[in-house]
């Protein structure tokens, strides 16, 4: 036998020799070859739950400069025994075994969110804006993009004081043209809104050229307005604006935004300041009877101006018909009757219409605000026009009419019942039975029926 097979022989025999006692060695490697495998299919799972969080987490580190998913991250293979109880999970950051677990790691069976000790305590959440060039592209392409309003809006308002001077120092360059954009005026409103007292006189003083162009825009003239909200209290700024607006005051009444920025001073300004308003308004009544927003500066100035001031003014619109059936026209006829003016005008002419003006969504207010105040002969008047013709009652179209049926109500509710006897006599079961069918009548023929069962 050759030397190569002897050695041969021996070495199988060692190797049958030792081999029970090596099962137990070779058993408990095994094991730990599975235990890490799984242990790498856990830490693998980490790392994607890990690489979910934001960036600001991931900039954390234990022992290393780099991330704790940092690519030179490796599980150690050691195998023996005293390496895998006092080493578990460990690390080799760069080379280095630190014999540390992964941060945030726990054991299978808990919760894999972060213990929050180990976020770094002064970590804040990232801006939505994470720089001033993002910020400053942002404000340039903000003309027309409603996202982009929105969110600088939001952090002018709730951004840093940097970002806040930043917003602000773009705005007063170009304020003009973001005030005539669709989405940009509304940055400029809030400017007004939230920027500090020297902000906003800065970008008062750079608007105050504008005003009249601004007044006639369509989005211009929500900025005018919010500055008229803004200036309230400060008599100087007050001055300064009225001074722009003054001179150009019968084109804004003409113009569909400027009544607007008339109508914001109304509401907001002492009336002495806008006493120069009442000259044009007479001058262009007829046009503004004719104009909804006309109607509301008119009814506007009667209430806050004392009626001596007024009174050419109440007087002209209330010879004009065309109030009666404009939405707000009626409101100026209404405001003449609670104060007792023009009755007579005002009720000749609901005498002559009665049926027309009843009939009409808007004109009905003013006719029911006319019986609300009718003394007994103006109730004697009506009575007599409900009923007729005999074929046809009026009041029996006005108690199913949409409209109409609201002045019948309110004529039932107040008239004395011995007025309102004659109509009552006449309103015959079949008159009754037709009221209390239709679809409006209902309540009528409820206070008819009281009203029959009282008599």
């Amino acid at each position: 036998m050759s030397a190569e097979q002897l050695n041969e022989n021996e070495l199988l025999g060692s190797i049958l020799q030792n081999d029970s006692s090596d099962d137990e060695p070779m058993n408990y490697a095994n094991s730990l070859l599975v235990q890490t495998q799984d242990s790498i299919i856990e830490n693998s799972f980490e790392r994607n739950y890990f690489d979910s969080f934001n960036k600001s987490f991931e900039r954390m580190s234990i022992g290393s400069a780099g991330s704790p998913i940092s690519p030179y991250q490796q599980i150690s293979n050691s195998f023996d025994a005293h390496s895998y109880s006092t080493r578990d999970n460990s690390i080799i950051y760069k080379g280095e075994d630190h014999g540390q677990k992964r941060p945030g790691y726990m054991s299978p069976g808990h919760s894999r969110i972060p213990h929050k000790s180990n976020y770094n305590q002064n970590w804040q959440p990232i801006v939505d804006v994470n720089d001033d060039i993002k910020l400053t592209q942002d404000i340039d392409n903000m003309c027309g993009n409603q996202m982009l309003s929105r969110k600088v809006q939001k952090i002018f308002e709730q951004g840093r004081p940097d970002q806040k001077e930043l917003i602000f120092n773009k705005i007063e360059r170009s304020c003009f043209q973001f005030s005539k954009d669709v989405f940009g005026n509304y940055l400029v409103q809030r400017v007004f809104e939230k920027g500090s007292h020297n902000q906003q006189q800065r970008l008062f003083n750079k608007l105050k050229p504008h005003f009249y162009d601004l007044a006639k825009n369509n989005f211009g003239c929500r900025v005018i307005q919010k500055i008229i909200e803004c200036i309230q209290y400060d008599e100087s700024l007050q001055n300064q604006l009225l001074q722009y607006i003054q001179p150009q005051t019968k084109s804004l009444i003409y113009d569909q935004y400027g009544n607007y920025v008339l109508l914001k001073a109304l509401e907001t300004l002492q009336p002495q300041k806008l006493a120069f308003i009442l000259k044009p308004i007479e001058e262009t009544l007829h046009y503004m009877c004719s104009q909804t927003y006309g109607c509301k500066i008119i009814f506007k100035i009667l209430e806050v101006f004392p009626l001596e001031y007024t009174e050419t003014i109440l007087q002209k619109a209330v010879a004009n018909n065309k109030l009666y059936s404009q939405e707000f026209g009626n409101y100026i006829l209404q405001f003449a009757l609670s104060q007792m003016k023009h009755i007579d005008l005002i009720s000749n002419f609901i005498y002559h219409n009665i049926e027309a003006l009843c009939m009409n969504k808007y004109a009905s207010n003013t006719v029911e605000k006319f019986v609300d105040i009718a003394n007994a002969q103006q109730f004697e008047i009506l009575t007599a026009l409900f009923i007729q013709p005999p074929q046809q009652p009026l009041f029996l179209n006005l108690a199913t009419n949409p409209f109409g049926n609201y002045v019948a109500k309110k004529y039932l509710l107040i008239c004395d019942p011995l007025i309102v006897a004659p109509l009552l006599k006449m309103l015959d079961h079949r008159c009754l039975a037709y009221i209390k069918k239709s679809e409006y009548g209902q309540r009528v023929y409820a206070l008819l029926e009281k009203l029959t069962t009282t008599a």
